[in-house]
């Protein structure tokens, strides 16, 4: 009989929590630090709080990864809770955060086996890999199997976003002051992308509705659409919008709508779009 298994990931998969309690998936939430008081990403601080608070406030919030101390108790807790004998650990792109760096110092303060696997991607990009993690385990496969799933998931996934601004990205690091200034100057709505583990530039377009239109078109790439994710950050109306484009023109096994939670949305602001596509 397989051992059992384990899942953890971190608050930046932006995956639903139905589907996260649905699977077994324990979540270690990132740390935001806003104001002199440090939150915690879906604990204390929902993403509508969040976003509403960011419009209203002239004090920009940062982000803080869990500590190795905060990862050990995720990992027993995570055990505890599957009576499991082994944890994996699916995460953000080593690249954007030192998140995947203290899982990998909290691993040596417990004394059972956790697996890490860096996806190299954030958001949905991130959470498909958990879910294919999760349907791998709860079928049966053992840690090569399951964390095969997770890289195969991550290979098929596209993701791209636009974001209303980039003065966010900026102010965090997340992109270049050369980036920042083209972007500024021509009050363009750049699409983003993960290449190699860290957020780029793929295309600079104008107004929403044309950078809409690229990042379809870019996260299809002419392929099926096993599942699709729509990502956004207090911009539902466009959400829905291109949720109904893409039942419209593409057959995808599934269409979620869902937040770009408040660890990412401090680097986004509001009026973030996204959309990850799985290809069949």
């Amino acid at each position: 009989m397989p051992c059992k298994i384990a899942i953890l990931t971190d608050s930046t998969c932006d995956l639903p929590a139905a589907l996260t309690d649905d699977y077994g998936i324990s979540v270690i939430p990132q740390q935001i630090i806003w104001e002199g008081q440090m939150y915690l990403d879906g604990v204390h601080l929902s993403a509508d709080t969040f976003y509403h608070h960011l419009a209203h406030s002239d004090q920009p919030p940062t982000t803080a990864p869990p500590t190795p101390d905060d990862f050990a108790l995720a990992y027993e807790q995570a055990r505890a809770h599957m009576e499991a004998e082994k944890v994996i650990a699916v995460l953000l792109s080593s690249r954007l955060s030192s998140t995947f760096a203290h899982a990998q110092a909290g691993a040596q303060l417990v004394d059972f086996p956790v697996f890490l696997y860096d996806t190299q991607t954030v958001s949905m990009g991130l959470g498909f890999a958990v879910l294919a993690a999760a349907q791998a385990r709860n079928a049966g496969a053992a840690v090569d199997g399951v964390l095969e799933a997770a890289r195969q998931a991550r290979r098929r996934t596209h993701l791209y976003f636009t974001v209303h601004t980039l003065d966010f990205l900026r102010r965090g690091g997340r992109i270049s002051h050369l980036q920042h200034v083209i972007g500024a100057a021509f009050d363009v709505r750049p699409i983003l992308h993960i290449h190699e583990g860290q957020i780029e530039v793929a295309e600079i377009t104008r107004k929403l509705p044309r950078a809409v239109q690229r990042m379809l078109e870019l996260a299809h790439n002419g392929g099926g659409a096993q599942q699709v994710a729509v990502m956004h950050g207090s911009a539902p109306e466009a959400a829905l919008a291109l949720e109904a484009q893409i039942r419209h023109t593409w057959r995808a096994q599934q269409v979620m709508v869902g937040t770009v939670g408040p660890t990412l949305g401090v680097h986004t602001g509001p009026g973030v779009l996204g959309i990850a596509v799985q290809a069949g």
